[in-house]
């Protein structure tokens, strides 16, 4: 299992419990953080906020220090559980943290260390946004003052896309989680309701894994969960007391708040920015995938026979058996047409999805944006079932149109791009 975010904290805000079930039942796990997560360098809660020096390299660390307590405390009930930290280069020309934990070498962390926006909405074009967009050429490293990593680098944005590549090569997981890449809008103000860099950076991870899916041929298969981000706070608990008290934990040990000096490092041991509300926004409470509760979907055709569909490297994989009794066959996968990361759907039997019949409502849909601008779900892959007619579906490519294919019982039927280019 391998997550790729934008900061130190995004998996433990938003990819938890998963994460944590994922650590206790023994997989590989690895965490990828694209940015340093250095912000204004103040380590210090808003009563100390004034009196704080700034100092980024220092406050990235702290915040470091932070995520190898909170998955030392998650592998082993011990937050000081020791790590090996090393240099490792990366195929996009720089070099990269990898953090080891000793007594659970399966749990790993890669610190690429780029700098960060800074800003939830504000403009900032030295981000991933403005690498992304191409308003600015490179992107510079922000070191976190105890790294292993000495010498500087810049990226440009193929150099992110190969280094998130490499990665993905090195680590080759049958699971990746990430960010939500089509984040929805406020109604009232327009802007999304995601942070930038947890936007921009999943689309980063969205184009890596289209080139790992088209490049890369000896690997297992991969399947890819997308997850809700700011919005959860908004949004009804989806974890019981227990869950969301072992949550709330974990974001403790990140947020350092005994301050006790258990790592040794003059930077801090945790994210004291965090300690004056280590649940956020009321985001400890839940957790929720971008694209539904499943990419796994179970159809029955006129004929009692079944058919699966998944997304799986990218694309609509599909098996089917026949009859009542009858063999599984596939998964046939449609080949060269890549699916952004999505759920698949049923609407209820007999009743189309209209926005099939209405380009616009469509691409807007893709975009997780109802047409008079409320929030919806984003499209990602959307199958709908009519038990005596067969299946269709949608799906947002990785080109950012939609497809359209029918199968018909017995068949999968051809793949008819519909729409152009959507807009974010």
């Amino acid at each position: 299992m391998l997550q790729i975010v934008a900061h130190p904290d995004d998996d433990l805000y938003f990819m938890n419990p998963d994460l944590r079930y994922s650590i206790t039942a023994g997989h590989p796990v690895t965490s990828v953080y694209l940015t340093s997560g250095e912000a204004d360098g103040i380590n210090a809660g808003a009563a100390k906020t004034a009196s704080t020096a700034p100092d980024k390299p220092a406050y990235a660390e702290a915040r470091q220090n932070g995520i190898r307590a909170a998955y030392a405390k998650m592998a082993t009930g011990d937050r000081r559980s020791a790590w090996k930290r090393t240099v490792i280069p990366t195929d996009g020309g720089g070099r990269a943290e990898l953090d080891v934990l000793v007594a659970r070498p399966e749990v790993n962390l890669v610190w690429l260390q780029m700098r960060e926006a800074g800003n939830v909405y504000a403009d900032r074009p030295d981000s991933l946004h403005g690498l992304w967009d191409g308003r600015v050429e490179r992107l510079e490293s922000v070191l976190a003052s105890g790294t292993p990593v000495r010498q500087p680098y810049t990226y440009t944005r193929e150099q992110v896309v190969r280094t998130l590549l490499g990665v993905l090569e090195r680590y080759r997981p049958t699971t990746v989680r990430l960010q939500d890449p089509t984040p929805g809008r406020h109604a009232d103000t327009r802007r999304y309701t995601d942070h930038q860099d947890h936007m921009y950076g999943a689309r980063f991870a969205q184009a890596a894994l289209a080139a790992y899916a088209k490049e890369v041929k000896d690997r297992p298969h991969f399947a890819v969960q997308n997850y809700l981000g700011y919005l959860n706070g908004s949004l009804p608990s989806s974890l019981d007391p227990v869950e969301a008290g072992e949550k709330l934990d974990i974001l403790d040990t990140y947020a350092w708040l005994d301050q006790s000096d258990h790592c040794g490092s003059e930077a801090g041991c945790g994210d004291l920015k965090v300690a004056d509300h280590p649940a956020g926004n009321n985001w400890t409470r839940s957790i929720n995938y971008a694209r539904g509760t499943s990419t796994s979907w179970l159809t029955s055709d006129r004929d009692h026979g079944l058919w699966a569909f998944k997304v799986l490297d990218g694309q609509v994989a599909v098996w089917h058996r026949a009859g009542l009794i009858g063999a599984w066959s596939g998964p046939p996968a449609a080949p060269r047409h890549r699916h952004g990361p999505g759920h698949l759907h049923r609407d209820p039997p007999g009743r189309p999805d209209r926005r099939l019949r209405h380009p616009y409502r469509l691409r807007r849909a893709a975009c997780g944006l109802h047409p008079r601008g409320r929030h919806g779900r984003p499209a990602g892959l959307r199958l709908r079932g009519v038990r005596a007619v067969g299946v269709a579906g949608h799906a947002r490519d990785l080109r950012r149109g939609v497809d359209l294919r029918h199968q018909r019982p017995g068949r999968l039927g051809r793949r008819r791009r519909t729409a152009g280019r959507v807009r974010p």
